[in-house]
């Protein structure tokens, strides 16, 4: 997937809330969405490292293009 299709593939509102939730900290598996999360790393979003959900650049990009509106 590129840089691109991260940036603009459509989102759910369970998937950008799980991207926020991302954001703001919350990175334990079993405190996000299974299914939103497997979606976000699909679309190379976020990854996981050593038992923790964390954004990409891309993630993080995407996340402030949300909390800006």
């Amino acid at each position: 997937m590129t840089r691109h299709q991260a940036l603009n593939a459509a989102l759910s509102p369970r998937e950008e809330s799980a991207l926020r939730r991302v954001q703001a900290g919350i990175s334990m598996p079993n405190f996000l969405p299974a299914g939103e999360v497997e979606r976000l790393k699909k679309l190379q979003l976020v990854e996981e490292h050593d038992g923790r959900i964390h954004l990409t650049p891309e993630g993080s990009t995407r996340a402030e293009a949300l909390a800006r509106g």
